[in-house]
């Protein structure tokens, strides 16, 4: 739970997640979210945004570190990882919010369920490349 490959690719799976959701959600599609939403940007809590964003990186880094493409850790088996948890957020948890909330029309909930898969892809992507440097080194003898 605390190795090393865990816990680095905690911290570079939050470095994506939090830099790239600040651009992303804050720069790039804010307008867009602004007019295919309810949601308050400015009452946003960065802390609380920071702490949750720390703890699914180490919640992810170990469910990568649970499945079969840590046995051979590298950025494509981790962005996969990654899509497929994009997916479950994305589609899955965003259409149940769509339909209990509405939060976000169903333009944006779909919009939002595509970016998940990228986003999430990117951040698995980031933990498989963790691991894959944190790997212990195979000796070849001759």
């Amino acid at each position: 739970m605390f190795s090393k490959s865990t816990l680095v690719g905690t911290l570079f799976s939050f470095l994506v997640l939090y830099l790239l959701g600040w651009f992303y959600y804050g720069y790039f599609a804010a307008k867009f979210y602004e007019s295919h939403s309810n949601i308050n940007m400015e009452s946003m809590l960065p802390s609380y945004i920071a702490l949750g964003t720390l703890i699914f990186s180490f919640g992810f880094s170990n469910l990568y570190r649970k499945s079969s493409n840590a046995l051979n850790p590298s950025k494509i088996s981790g962005f996969i990882v990654g899509a497929w948890i994009g997916f479950t957020i994305g589609f899955g948890f965003n259409i149940i919010s769509f339909g209990s909330d509405q939060s976000m029309d169903l333009t944006a909930t779909l919009a939002e369920a595509i970016w998940c898969l990228i986003y999430y892809g990117l951040v698995g992507a980031s933990i498989g490349w963790a691991f894959q440097l944190t790997a212990p080194k195979k000796n070849h003898h001759s």
